[in-house]
């Protein structure tokens, strides 16, 4: 619930979900949401996983640029 006031009163044209769990709980929350905006995912660094964490940042900004959330 909390994401959902969040948006609608932030209105943000983006919602990026860090690790693939945190995106569906996104698209979860927001599916019926009226103008939600559009929602991503970026790779989770996760420490479970240390090839994840490698190059963390570059793979991050890329995912983010394609998304459209972030200019180059």
């Amino acid at each position: 619930e909390f994401l959902r006031v969040t948006v609608r009163l932030l209105r943000p044209r983006f919602v990026v979900g860090i690790g693939g769990f945190a995106t569906a709980r996104a698209r979860s929350a927001l599916a019926d949401l009226r103008d939600a905006p559009g929602i991503g995912t970026v790779l989770h660094p996760s420490p479970a996983s240390p090839a994840a964490n490698r190059g963390w940042a570059g793979t991050a900004t890329g995912q983010l640029i394609d998304l459209g959330v972030w200019r180059a």
